[in-house]
Order: C-alpha cells, then sequence, then structure tokens
C-alpha cells in the first residue's frame, strides 16, 4: 500500500471517528490516576540505509504496538509501549521487537469527546534481518487526536515520526490508528 492510500484510510478512519463521537453524548473526561491501554497499528514508510549500508529505497512496513499509560496529572500521561513490525523490501525480509516508553501532554479542552495531544517516545529496536540481527536505539515524536465512542474507550489517528539509530540511521514517517480502554 503506498503512502497516498495510507494517508486515505487514516483520514477515513478519522472521519468516521468524527461522526460517531458527534453522534454520542457520552465520553470518559481524561483525570489524574486514570489508565490507558492501547492497541494501534500502523504502515510505515521508512527510508535510510539498510544492512551494510546497501539503500533498499523505501520500505513500507506493518507495526503493531500495545501500549499502558497512567495518567499523572489531567494533561500528563506517562507509560510503557511494547512494539512489533514487519518489513520487506528487494527479497530482504525484517523482523522489529521494540520494547519502550512514552509521555504525552494532553491539550485542555471544553469537550469530553475529543482528546488532542503531542508526545514523544525512546526505547530499543531489536531486529532481525535475514542472517543477521542488532540492538538499535529508538526515538521518536508523535501527536494526534482520541475521539471518545463510548465511556472508557476511544479510536485514535495519530501521525509521527520516528530515528532508528545504530550503525545505520532509519527515518520512519507513518500514520498510526488505533483504539484504547480507560479505567
Amino acid at each position: 500500500m503506498n503512502k497516498n492510500k495510507t494517508m486515505l484510510v487514516s483520514l477515513a478512519v478519522a472521519c468516521a471517528g468524527m461522526l460517531v463521537v458527534s453522534s454520542n453524548s457520552f465520553g470518559a473526561p481524561i483525570s489524574a490516576g486514570l489508565n490507558e491501554l492501547e492497541l494501534e497499528a500502523s504502515l510505515v514508510n521508512q527510508s535510510g540505509a539498510g544492512k551494510d549500508n546497501h539503500y533498499y529505497g523505501d520500505v513500507t512496513s506493518l507495526n503493531l504496538a500495545v501500549t499502558y499509560g497512567r495518567f499523572l496529572t489531567d494533561e500528563v500521561e506517562a507509560g510503557a509501549r511494547v512494539g512489533f513490525a514487519y518489513s520487506a523490501a528487494d527479497e530482504i525480509t525484517a523482523f522489529a521487537f521494540a520494547p519502550g516508553v512514552f509521555g504525552a501532554y494532553y491539550f485542555p479542552m471544553d469537550s469530553d469527546l475529543i482528546a488532542p495531544y503531542a508526545g514523544a517516545r525512546a526505547g530499543l529496536n531489536i531486529w532481525d534481518l535475514e542472517s543477521d540481527s542488532g540492538v538499535d536505539f529508538l526515538i521518536g515524536a508523535y501527536g494526534g487526536a482520541k475521539f471518545f465512542i463510548a465511556k472508557g474507550a476511544a479510536i485514535k489517528i495519530e501521525p509521527f515520526l520516528q530515528l532508528i539509530i545504530g550503525d545505520d540511521t532509519l527515518v520512519d514517517v507513518g500514520v498510526a490508528s488505533g483504539i484504547s480502554l480507560f479505567f
């Protein structure tokens, strides 16, 4: 799937979320002490050098992640994240496991139906590329919005940028969507 299709699907998910949210009169206010469990998926356009500094061109990877966060204040959330990725280019297949931490700031709003935010994450990228493997450092920035579709449940749309820094540096640009449960 190319970047335009990914953006179009993400936009459709965001629009559907806004329609669902605008048709319901319930939400879940975010407050200190609240916990969040989230499942997300994204298609990522990755560019940069690959194994032995051989440039494989733009690569699309499928990423899945599970996060657990806790709101430290009404606006600040911190937590742990575990990601999994699969990508293939020029007959080379790669798998990655990415444990890490994140922090996010939620912008105050008068509505309990939408929660815009911005954040950062850091962690390790443990990868296996054909007969080679390694561990790299991952840092990223993101922003987006969560649309509450029921009390204690939200869907999200989240553009992001992350760097995978090791022997080679890779740049990931993508849009994640997901579902969150608050308790």
